[in-house]
C-alpha cells in the first residue's frame, strides 16, 4: 500500500498543463474584458455604425469580469492542490454554460464554453 503521508500528494503533469494553460486564457479574457468595460461606449459605437442592432452593457462586462477571476482563483488552488478549487472551478463552469444559455439561448456553440 501507498502511505499519502510519506509520498505526498502530487498533481499529474497534464492538470498542471492544463491549468497553466486555464491561467493563460482566463488572464487574457479578464485583460479583455477590462478594456471592453473602459472602452465600451466605443465599442457600441462601433456596433452601431456596422448596423448591427444589439449593444454591450456593462452588467455583462462585470459579470465576465467576476466569472474570469473566480475560475483563475479556482485554478490557483488547484495548482495548491486545494480539493475546494476542483469543486469551485466545476460549479463556475457550469454556471458560465447555464448563464450563457439564458443570455444568448441556447447553441451548440454555447457547450464548448
Amino acid at each position: 500500500m501507498i502511505n499519502v503521508e510519506e509520498h505526498g500528494t502530487k498533481i499529474g503533469a497534464g492538470i498542471k498543463t492544463i491549468s497553466i494553460i486555464s491561467l493563460v486564457f482566463q488572464g487574457l479574457g479578464l485583460v479583455g474584458s477590462i478594456f471592453g468595460f473602459i472602452y465600451k461606449d466605443n465599442i457600441n459605437s462601433t456596433i452601431q455604425q456596422v448596423g448591427a442592432k444589439t449593444t454591450l452593457s456593462s452588467s455583462s462586462y462585470i459579470i465576465a469580469i467576476l466569472i474570469e477571476l473566480l475560475i483563475i482563483i479556482s485554478v490557483i488552488l488547484i495548482l495548491l492542490k486545494n480539493s475546494i478549487g476542483v469543486f469551485s472551478y466545476f460549479i463556475i463552469y457550469i454556471g458560465s454554460t447555464i448563464y450563457s444559455i439564458v443570455q444568448a439561448g441556447f447553441k451548440p456553440i454555447t457547450l464548448g464554453g
